[in-house]
């Protein structure tokens, strides 16, 4: 979940409502519009560069089996 706020990068509002199971990265478009894996918010073990870390004021919500995002 973004911000969706003035400063909120374009590929943090496209990322905006991804929903991937728990091992699986979210797929979040850089700076230069390249996706890249990242397993939470300003996650860099999968590569991710800085300009899709820094300042990052995004966060994920656990959604349990059976559960809804409501």
């Amino acid at each position: 979940m973004s911000a969706q706020q003035d400063r909120t990068r374009d590929g943090y509002r496209e990322a905006d409502g991804q929903v991937v199971e728990i091992d699986e990265p979210f797929l979040v478009a850089n700076g230069s519009g390249q996706l890249e894996p990242l397993l939470f918010p300003g996650d860099t073990s999968l590569g991710a560069n800085a300009s899709n870390v820094i300042m990052c004021r995004c966060w994920y919500q656990r959604i349990l089996e059976g559960e809804s995002m409501e």
